[in-house]
């Protein structure tokens, strides 16, 4: 056997130990996903500022009052062309966007939160620009 053929022997035995011994971390490290009821999460001081067109900073905290970790948070944010200062039926929509910002958020504690959303393709409004925002979807890891 030639010393290029008991190399190549010696670098797929040690290709085969190192992807079982990865495999083996990966999976006992796995976190399992856990469901949290929007209910359970808090919203404070959620804030839209325009920034240079079109997007605008998203911004706020939100209090997870779940027992577990959040790692993902969806908002939905829509901008709406007011004939009054209420957002109603009159009201048309004329921006709408889905935020993820990175939040990572411990069962029982606040985060502050962060994103910069771009509003493409959004007439000019007629009346007043009104905004409204929730929780669309949020993901978590149970320990």
């Amino acid at each position: 056997m030639s010393l290029v053929q008991k190399m190549l022997i010696i670098a797929t035995a040690l290709i085969a130990v190192s992807s079982v011994g990865l495999r083996d971390y990966f999976e006992k490290t796995k976190t399992l996903e856990a469901t949290i009821s929007l209910n359970d999460l808090e919203t404070r001081n959620v804030e839209l500022e325009p920034r240079e067109f079109p997007y605008v900073a998203f911004t706020g905290e939100v209090k997870n009052n779940s027992s577990n970790t959040i790692n993902s948070l969806f908002f939905r944010i829509r901008i709406y062309d007011c004939p009054t200062e209420i957002v109603g039926p009159d009201c048309e929509i004329i921006g709408e966007e889905v935020a993820n910002p990175y939040v990572r958020i411990p069962a029982g504690q606040v985060r502050r939160f962060f994103d910069l959303v771009a509003f493409k393709g959004m007439p000019l409004p007629k009346n007043k620009v009104k905004w409204t925002y929730e929780i669309v979807n949020v993901k978590a890891e149970k320990f």
